[in-house]
């Protein structure tokens, strides 16, 4: 049996993230660090720590946020990633889950509402020209 030693950090992921670039950010959460943080105040977190209802896991609303940035933009495996958020690859699923829920229950209209739609039917035309100039096909 095959077994391979792991090192997961008891940094803070809060203190990983600042020393992240923005060209890092964008790699691993496609929006720059300033707009990660961003999106952490508009989530509106109830606490500065949360913990998951089932097994209790610790997360901040910044390693939360950013835990669900990183599964939807990449196609990393959680296996790949606990290093970077300092938690075991069998506690990011649950975190990622609980967040996801978290967003739809709280913030479910920022990406459904009528806003929305109008927003992406005024910008539609910019986007994909901006596609169609890099060699993309729409």
């Amino acid at each position: 049996m095959l077994h391979r030693s792991r090192e997961i950090s008891q940094t803070s992921f809060d203190d990983t993230f600042r020393e992240l670039s923005d060209s890092e950010c964008l790699r691993l959460f496609r929006f720059q660090k300033g707009d990660v943080l961003r999106m952490v105040s508009v989530v509106g977190w109830p606490f500065e720590q949360c913990k998951t209802r089932r097994n209790r896991y610790e997360s901040s609303p910044l390693l939360s946020t950013c835990i669900l940035l990183c599964r939807l933009s990449t196609p990393l495996r959680w296996h790949d990633v606990e290093t970077l958020f300092g938690k075991h690859c069998s506690q990011l699923p649950e975190i990622f889950y609980e967040t996801l829920e978290h967003i739809i229950s709280k913030r479910v209209h920022l990406i459904t509402g009528e806003m929305s739609s109008n927003w992406w039917m005024q910008h539609a035309q910019r986007y994909a020209s901006a596609i169609t100039a890099r060699g993309g096909t729409l």
